[in-house]
C-alpha cells in the first residue's frame, strides 16, 4: 500500500473492525452454548421450534456479523468486500438470492451490487439458506464461518 489514503482507509476499517468485534464480543463467554443441539439437527425439530431456532441464529448472526448496521462493509481474511446486515459478498448474495428466486435469473452482478445494503433481501436470502443447509458443519463452515464458529454452531 503505497497510498496513504489507501493505508488510512485500510487502518480504520482494520480498527473498526476490531472494537466492533470486541463489543459484540462483550454479552458473549468465551465458552458460548452451542445453539443447536449436537444430538439433533433442524430436521429432528417441530416446525415451530425450527422457525424459532432459524430466527434466533438469524438475529444472533446479525448482531455479531454487523451490530444490525445495514451500510456495514467488512474485510474477510483474503481482503474481499463483505456488505450488509449479514455480511454477504455480492456473488453469494447473487448465487443464492437467483437460486431460492428472491431475484429473478436474469439479473446481472451490477444489479446486485444496487441492493447488497437490502437488509430485507439479505434476511430472507440466509434463513432459505439456514433452511436448506444449517445441519450440516460444512454450511457454517462456509457461510458465516466467524460468527457462526462463535456462536458454537460448528
Amino acid at each position: 500500500m503505497t497510498n496513504p489514503n489507501q493505508f488510512l482507509l485500510f487502518a480504520v476499517v482494520v480498527v473498526s473492525a476490531v472494537l466492533n468485534l470486541t463489543f459484540l464480543q462483550g454479552e458473549a463467554s468465551p465458552h458460548p452454548k452451542p445453539l443447536l443441539d449436537k444430538t439433533k439437527n433442524l430436521s429432528d425439530l417441530t416446525p415451530e421450534e425450527r422457525e424459532a431456532l432459524i430466527e434466533k441464529i438469524l438475529s444472533q448472526l446479525i448482531k455479531c456479523e454487523s451490530g444490525g448496521n445495514p451500510r456495514a462493509i467488512g474485510l474477510d481474511r483474503n481482503g474481499a468486500a463483505n456488505r450488509g446486515v449479514l455480511q454477504f459478498k455480492p456473488r453469494t448474495l447473487h448465487k443464492f438470492a437467483v437460486r431460492y428466486g428472491f431475484l429473478p435469473k436474469t439479473v446481472k452482478l451490477s444489479e446486485v451490487m444496487a441492493r447488497i445494503h437490502d437488509p430485507d433481501l439479505q434476511i430472507k436470502t440466509a434463513r432459505e439458506m439456514i433452511k436448506r443447509n444449517g445441519h450440516r458443519k460444512k454450511f457454517w463452515k462456509t457461510q458465516f464461518p466467524g460468527c457462526s464458529k462463535r456462536m458454537g454452531l460448528w
